[in-house]
């Protein structure tokens, strides 16, 4: 079941249940700063919540109450970012127990089901299918990397190689970046008895004219946060939610 409440609706089942803690990458707190509007554009929600029988009273629509709390109360969550031009989709993907729940805010409002199988599939899904681009992996520090990848065309090859990247993947990649179309940043939370850890990094998926590429953070035995650039494929979406500590 899917359901898709606009920001007013989200707002009023949040007084009913007291859920507060919705993920922030949604951004969908409150939308009228005059208390009077606020108190009309609930009562309208009330009424819409009711016609389509997802409110009973006080009482929301089971399926609904359930992931609207496993999304309040996660123990896991993916939080994902992705621009594309001058639009940005959010999306969150939540775990309570063993509920997993998909939120998207599409601009107006935000859609909400039930996730059965496996999150990285999932995401995926949301991202599109995209070609690999082909290139041996790059493993590098995570700073340095992301500094050469943020680097002009012209001088990113060179500066992917001095971090060990052969010629021919080093230009690969310059290349591929120099016509980037989309950038997706994955991060990854856990909340356990009330203390947030966030997991250190987060994965980069960059959508090119001539493929997908992937950056996946790990940790050196010293502590340090490195990142490994690869090509994006289903598996190692899969594999970099493991990383970050889901999945």
């Amino acid at each position: 079941m899917t359901v898709r409440l606009d920001f007013d609706e989200l707002e009023l089942t949040r007084e009913i249940t007291g859920n507060d803690l919705l993920p922030v990458v949604l951004a969908a707190g409150p939308r009228h700063e005059d208390e009077a509007e606020h108190r009309d554009a609930l009562e309208s929600a009330r009424a819409r919540l009711k016609e389509r029988n997802l409110l009973k009273g006080e009482d929301l629509h089971p399926t609904l109450r359930d992931m609207l709390t496993s999304a309040s109360k996660a123990t896991g969550q993916v939080a994902v970012r992705r621009w594309a031009g001058s639009q940005m989709l959010r999306l969150c993907l939540v775990e309570h127990g063993e509920a997993y729940v998909l939120l998207v805010n599409d601009g107006e409002g935000v859609a909400m089901r039930s996730v059965t199988g496996s999150l990285g599939a999932e995401l995926w899904r949301y991202l599109g299918d995209a070609t690999p681009l082909k290139f041996g992996s790059i493993n590098a520090p995570a700073e340095q990397l992301a500094l050469a990848l943020n680097s002009e065309p012209a001088d990113m090859a060179r500066q992917l190689m001095a971090l060990g990247a052969t010629k021919a993947d080093a230009v690969t990649v310059a290349k591929g970046m120099a016509r980037r179309g989309a950038m997706t940043e994955i991060t990854a939370i856990r909340r356990v008895d009330g203390v947030t850890d966030r997991a250190p990094g987060g994965v980069a998926v960059y959508d090119t004219a001539f493929g997908r590429i992937m950056a996946t953070p790990s940790t050196s035995a010293d502590g340090a946060l490195w990142a490994t650039l690869t090509p994006a494929t289903p598996q190692r979406m899969t594999h970099a939610l493991k990383s970050l500590g889901l999945e």
